[in-house]
């Protein structure tokens, strides 16, 4: 019971903040983690579509991280460093999970190139 009622705290919390128009980021608090646990939870919470999860994961956090670059969207002129997923994660956000190629100013990074202690 406890955790359902901190879940919906938190569901109803972003739902106001998104209604608001507050600039949603999802981030690691720590230098050497990933994200992943916390979009997972938000996106297990469903306060928000999976449209507006990517793009806080991906386009707010990149712009709020690093504001003078060109990075976070598929879009001429910006740099090339995307994903390619195993399906759509607008409809299952599972799909995140899923990553086919990864792409670094256009080129694939092999697997067995990234560092070994970044964690998913």
């Amino acid at each position: 019971e406890l955790f359902e009622a901190i879940f919906e705290a938190q569901r109803n919390n972003l739902k106001r903040l998104e209604q608001a128009g507050v600039n949603l980021v999802v981030g690691s608090d720590s230098f050497r983690a990933s994200s992943r646990g916390e979009a997972d939870h938000l996106a297990q919470l469903q306060a928000v579509t999976n449209l507006t999860l990517l793009k806080m994961w991906t386009e707010n956090c990149a712009r709020m991280a690093f504001p003078t670059r060109k990075i976070g969207k598929l879009k001429d002129g910006y740099e090339a460093n995307f994903l390619a997923l195993s399906g759509n994660p607008l409809d299952d956000f599972s799909f995140t999970k899923q990553i086919e190629m990864r792409f670094k100013d256009g080129s694939v990074i092999e697997v067995d190139t990234l560092a070994e202690n970044v964690s998913d």
